[in-house]
């Protein structure tokens, strides 16, 4: 991927840019999931961190093309790795919900640093 500017957004329909095709046979061959574990920290600079981070619009894709019921984001928070700021990811992943008309909450949360969720048998968090 190029080195854009951090304002542009790589997903915007002028590059289309293709993602990451696996994730999709994921879904097909295995899917649906009750729940994913969807990765949405340590993806900037983008051109470098592209091939192997998901930003949080490269997550929403992740969970509807592995076909996830519910999903919680994770890999984000825990120590500065890149150079989106620590607390940016679930910011940006409301962003990216909202980009795809997915709900803000109940479908593809986030839990705040430090807390824990039960995770019940029928996929409810």
């Amino acid at each position: 991927m190029p080195e854009l500017p951090s304002d542009v957004n790589d997903y915007d329909p002028q590059f289309n840019y293709p993602h990451c095709p696996a994730f999709k046979q994921i879904g097909d061959l295995r899917g649906p999931f009750d729940l994913g574990l969807v990765p949405i920290g340590a993806y900037e600079p983008r051109w470098i961190m592209s091939p192997m981070h998901a930003n949080p619009f490269d997550s929403v894709n992740i969970f509807i093309d592995t076909k996830c019921k519910r999903a919680l984001g994770i890999h984000w928070g825990t120590w500065v790795l890149t150079e989106e700021d620590v607390l940016e990811p679930p910011r940006l992943l409301k962003q990216a919900l909202k980009w795809k008309n997915l709900p803000a909450t109940g479908v593809f949360d986030v839990c705040d640093i430090g807390e824990s969720l039960e995770i019940k048998s029928e996929g409810t968090l």
